[in-house]
């Protein structure tokens, strides 16, 4: 009967049960956190499969045999959007149409001279996507994708470095663990996009001295180099504030490994594609009430 009842989901019924998915964590939002601002995690994940004839399988750049999913979370965990899809789909693909459908249906902030917020990682660094959350007004840090050179502008010598502020606590914590912190430092320029001559985006970069091995005989310390792309002001925040939350990210993945060993997204129970996406999007739907 179950069975029947997923085969039974047609792409109108998917629609409409991905939109009762984002209205639901909208009601949940007022009651937890009601006029605040919003801000999504939006990310794709395997699914790896043992059977065969599951419509869609497909090896993806891992080899491995699966489903893939794309998914966007709040910050609180809720689950606003989930499209299911062939396994060597490619991360981003469709991520501008579900990001712009939920910030379509996002309520403004209470307070008018905030925005609210996207961040994804760096196979979201694309026109197609960026220019979807601008026109939704909403801000975004995405890691950058080497499509921008931003590695070659990291090693320019004219690059002015700052070095990042550990709080007290941090600087406590450490020497209590008799370590030392790690030296950071930050740097930024301006990338104008292929597609716009007007807009320039500031590119965040972050360098880590990585030390060498212990008793060593050669000297292997290196910078490791780390870069977000944002539409964030840098003169309402600073490049250390954008970073701080631009990691938070993860937390997103988090979300994810929820929604996959909780509900049982690492298997699917049908053959069809559109049975198996019903059943995912009535997972998160039980994960939604559970995390409110």
């Amino acid at each position: 009967a179950m069975g029947d009842y997923l085969r039974d989901f047609t792409r109108e019924n998917i629609a409409a049960m991905n939109a009762l998915l984002t209205s639901q964590a909208l009601s949940a939002r007022k009651q937890l956190k009601p006029g605040e601002v919003v801000t999504l995690d939006i990310d794709s994940t395997s699914h790896a499969q043992s059977g065969e004839q599951i419509e869609g399988l497909a090896y993806n750049y891992k080899n491995e045999w699966c489903l893939d999913s794309l998914v966007t979370f709040d910050e609180l965990g809720l689950a606003y959007s989930m499209d299911l899809r062939p396994g060597n789909t490619f991360s981003s693909d469709g991520a501008a149409a579900m990001i712009d459908r939920v910030l379509k249906a996002l309520p403004k902030p209470a307070d008018a001279t905030q925005k609210h917020r996207v961040r994804a990682d760096s196979a979201f660094c694309r026109a197609d996507f960026v220019r979807g959350v601008m026109n939704k007004s909403a801000l975004f840090t995405i890691t950058a994708h080497d499509n921008i050179n931003w590695t070659d502008e990291a090693k320019k010598n004219g690059q002015v470095w700052e070095p990042w502020q550990y709080s007290q606590e941090e600087i406590e914590k450490a020497a209590k663990r008799r370590r030392s912190l790690p030296k950071v430092e930050l740097a930024h320029y301006l990338y104008q996009p292929g597609w716009a001559e007007n807009i320039r985006f500031p590119v965040i970069i972050k360098r880590t001295w990585i030390e060498s091995e212990p008793g060593a005989l050669i000297d292997t310390g290196c910078w490791k180099y780390y870069a977000v792309m944002t539409n964030f002001s840098l003169y309402r925040h600073s490049m250390q504030e954008i970073m701080e939350f631009h990691a938070k990210r993860g937390n997103g993945e988090n979300f994810i490994r929820e929604e996959k060993h909780g509900y049982d997204l690492k298997h699917f129970p049908c053959q069809k594609l559109m049975a198996n996406h019903a059943y995912g999007l009535l997972a998160l739907v039980a994960h939604n009430f559970l995390r409110t």
